[in-house]
């Protein structure tokens, strides 16, 4: 190996490698990219919550790291559980892109009259355990149905009609992104996302409408939208390196989200959400929370500093997340509308 190289190990999904490619062009020096498969990708037939839950798109990547086999891994932040292993820390976490579910919805299954703009009895694509809480709190009429495979993948699934089993264009199942694919009607007709992997894949909708879900009453994973570069604690090399790709800002903001993630008790994938943003002198923590009875509980958490904001949001989910003042929304608050036109 070229002495200086930095290895960037990541999974092999469009999305990743378009994650670890960007970090590679900003990254000062050489390096070079090695993809890693994991637990997550592997198992593509099993709801994530059901597979173990905790590290199914991190662990190969961050074992391999503490083997020396790479020198910096790319993770999806809200991918990446807040145990770190041993000799391991976050180096670097960029600027977040934008943090908000997308719900893509099939134009013959949208009713604009509702919050949710759905039609009655709509299936929604998703197997996020907090995207089916918060769907379940906001439109109980509504089938959340699973969805696995990557960012594509899913999409196709909601946007194509396939020629049902039996019918004279039906074809034998394929293998489709490293999904099997099978003949059939379309398994959704709404499907739920993260606008950032679709904003940074420049994904085509295939004809889905996209709708933006306000992450103040619709809360984001803990890490959305964020990446975090992972590195040894011993390799100060490359910590050097990394660092220049830090954002203060970003940092503070998810650290605690996750935070709160820990304090919850969840992992990467329990019906736990949490956005915390800064505006000028101002701190604001936004939590969603599945408690164990059923109930969905959504508070806001605000401060002149986003440490107070923390600490007031860890109090209460430490006194089991009390039913008091919940948010409320006011006629000028929105909770879903079309999607900001990116480029």
């Amino acid at each position: 190996m070229e002495r200086g190289v930095i290895r960037i190990g990541t999974r092999g999904s469009a999305l990743a490698l378009v994650q670890a490619r960007w970090v590679q062009a900003a990254l000062p020096g050489p390096s070079e990219i090695i993809i890693i498969r994991t637990t997550g990708d592997v198992r593509q037939d099993v709801r994530l919550d059901l597979v173990g839950g905790v590290g199914l798109f991190t662990k190969e990547i961050e074992r391999a790291l503490l083997d020396g086999e790479i020198d910096l891994a790319v993770h999806s932040l809200k991918d990446l559980p807040v145990e770190q292993p041993a000799g391991l820390v976050l180096g670097a976490i960029p600027a977040r892109a934008p943090v908000a579910d997308l719900l893509l919805v099939r134009p013959d299954a949208l009713d604009l009259e509702r919050d949710i703009p759905l039609r009655e009895g709509v299936r929604v694509g998703t197997s996020s355990t907090r995207r089916i809480a918060l769907l379940a709190g906001v439109r109980p009429d509504l089938e959340a149905v699973p969805l696995r495979g990557n960012v594509p993948t899913r999409i196709r699934k909601c946007a194509e009609d396939r020629p049902p089993t039996g019918s004279d264009d039906a074809e034998p199942s394929a293998v489709v992104d490293g999904d099997t694919v099978l003949p059939g009607p379309s398994e959704c007709e709404a499907v739920l996302l993260a606008q950032a992997g679709i904003q940074r894949l420049q994904q085509d909708l295939g004809g889905l409408v996209a709708m933006q879900l306000n992450p103040a009453f619709w809360p984001c994973a803990p890490g959305q939208g964020a990446l975090g570069l992972e590195i040894r604690a011993d390799d100060p090399d490359t910590a050097a390196r990394v660092a220049t790709l830090d954002h203060p800002e970003t940092r503070a903001c998810v650290e605690a989200e996750r935070r709160l993630l820990q304090i919850s008790g969840g992992g990467c994938h329990s019906a736990f959400g949490a956005w915390a943003s800064l505006d000028g002198d101002l701190a604001s923590l936004h939590v969603a929370l599945l408690t164990p009875e059923g109930a969905l509980r959504l508070q806001r958490f605000a401060a002149p500093a986003l440490s107070e904001a923390r600490d007031s949001a860890a109090a209460w989910l430490e006194a089991g997340a009390p039913d008091v003042a919940p948010l409320q929304r006011s006629a000028e608050d929105w909770l879903c509308r079309a999607a900001p036109a990116w480029s």
